[in-house]
């Protein structure tokens, strides 16, 4: 199995028929429709920047952070919280 956990819109998928080589299944996690993701065998829905507030680090070390500007679709879950839930189904 792949899983791709994918954080922009724009995704080359020239190379995922070379990394999906002799795999059954592909999970791709992503906010974004792209070629990629209609190479996968099950989608997840992730948030995109706009509806998630976070901290985050800049490459020169200094700690950000982002609110919220919108709410999230219903059923459209953090990023966090969707691989919680697959290692939680994976230890059983």
């Amino acid at each position: 199995a792949l899983y791709l956990l994918l954080s922009d819109d724009y995704v080359d998928a020239s190379e995922l028929p070379n990394l999906s080589t002799g795999l059954e299944f592909i999970v791709i996690q992503s906010s974004y429709l792209s070629s990629a993701t209609s190479k996968a065998d099950v989608v997840l829905p992730s948030p995109i920047w706009a509806e998630v507030g976070e901290k985050y680090t800049t490459l020169d070390g200094l700690t950000e952070s982002t609110s919220r500007l919108v709410k999230p679709s219903d059923g459209i879950k953090a990023d966090a919280e969707i691989l919680r839930e697959i290692s939680q189904q994976m230890k059983k």
